[in-house]
């Protein structure tokens, strides 16, 4: 018997707010959540996590971070976002040393922690063993900020989970696919709890350029995004982190655990096809989400919005419209985050299902901002401000790079 599986907490690190109740707040709000970037950096505008927010935390944390010297700056918000996670439970409710953490982590394309050269670390070449000691202990671990799974051991090692710790590098559908994994293992029954999320950022000198150079940050001055419209031209970079974690409903209930919302499905699928373009008629996209479908017990008719991938970009933008216009065959309700707080990358299906938790709560739909005057592309039914409406079931929607797919069903709670 397939088992329910409830989000009972939530811990959220983005530009639009920095804990879980503003997160709430914010999304709501017609605006989006870019800002200048310092000049040294190859684009104008990001939406950013304040410096000040992460460095206040860490200053408070103790001896439980004491390995923040090792962390990358994805890893930095993770730890953040777990932390408001994991603080949002009682005492006890939970065995926090059991739990399995399952990530969404990206490469980290900030090359200030490389030494220039091995030089600096005195290395036999030959016999490779150290001559003398390096010159710091941060930079003899150097490679640690390079490696895609620091976020996830950080987030174990600083809570002192003892349970299987994986990470996901799908590129944007990372911590999409991060979180189906938890759902399907604890539906099973192989697991009754697990923490699930990710983290991103690119806002350094390498990811900006490497965005720049495939040509898919927005040209307009100032940038925006302008999911499905006609006149969109890229996205605009973001950073963040969201966590969840997951139970299984009956034992939720029978611990008293606040239930924000059921994971009800999800799905996974390749493009089989470019490594740098989406399929441009979208195939792989409708598997996936007919795949979720499928996972949810769930038919088109059942989904009341589609929080999309929706990256303004011409490419995926085309593939996702004609993918939703086979799968739903009439105008489906859309909306799409990046609008407003950018593309978060591989935390991007994380930051957004939290998005879908707090519509299906507040029964209200997250506009897609800056797209009053934008036509939108045939059979979407672009949602521009921010409406009241009835919401049970919301499909989300990240197609990382390369064509790997990845979708989840979020429904709303009801006993």
């Amino acid at each position: 018997m397939k088992r329910r599986v409830v989000v009972v907490s939530v811990g959220v690190l983005s530009p639009a707010g920095v804990n879980w109740p503003e997160f709430n707040a914010g999304i709501f709000r017609h605006r989006d959540w870019f800002a200048p970037l310092p000049d040294h950096l190859p684009y104008p505008a990001a939406a950013r996590v304040k410096d000040e927010v992460i460095d206040s935390f860490f200053k408070n944390g103790g001896r439980r971070f004491k390995y923040r010297r090792y962390y990358n700056r994805a890893t930095e918000m993770g730890v953040v976002a777990a932390c408001e996670c994991l603080n949002g439970i009682e005492p006890g409710a939970v065995d926090v040393g059991e739990l399995p953490v399952f990530w969404g982590a990206g490469p980290n394309f900030d090359l200030r922690a490389m030494p220039e050269s091995m030089d600096e670390h005195e290395i036999d070449a030959v016999g490779c063993e150290r001559r003398s000691e390096p010159k710091s202990g941060a930079a003899a671990a150097w490679m640690l900020q390079y490696l895609p799974n620091l976020a996830a051991s950080a987030v174990s090692s600083a809570f002192c989970t003892r349970g299987e710790a994986i990470t996901y590098v799908t590129a944007c559908a990372a911590s999409s696919h991060a979180v189906g994994e938890a759902f399907l293992k604890i539906r099973s029954g192989l697991l009754d709890f697990a923490l699930c999320g990710g983290s991103d950022s690119r806002l350094n000198r390498q990811g900006l350029l490497a965005y720049l150079m495939l040509g898919a940050l927005s040209s307009a001055r100032p940038p925006r995004v302008l999911p499905f419209c006609r006149d969109r031209d890229g996205f605009v970079p973001g950073e963040g982190a969201a966590v969840f974690l997951l139970a299984d409903e009956s034992l939720a209930l029978s611990r008293g655990l606040p239930i924000l919302a059921e994971v009800a499905g999800c799905g996974s699928s390749s493009d089989g096809f470019r490594l740098t373009d989406p399929d441009p008629e979208g195939f792989g996209m409708e598997r996936a989400m007919s795949a979720a479908l499928r996972s949810a017990g769930a038919s088109p008719s059942d989904i009341d919005i589609v929080n999309a991938h929706g990256t303004g970009t011409l490419m995926n933008d085309a593939a996702e419209a004609r993918a939703l216009r086979r799968l739903f065959r009439r105008p489906i309700a859309v909306t799409s985050n990046k609008s407003q707080f950018g593309h978060l990358s591989a935390a991007a299906g994380a930051i957004e299902m939290a998005a879908c938790i707090a519509m299906l709560q507040s029964q209200r739909v997250t506009p897609t901002v800056n797209t009053e005057s934008g036509t939108p592309e045939e059979g979407i039914d672009l949602v521009k401000k921010s409406l009241h409406r009835p919401l049970r079931m919301i499909l989300s929607n990240s197609f990382g790079f390369g064509g790997q797919n990845s979708c989840l069903i979020l429904k709303r709670w009801t006993s």
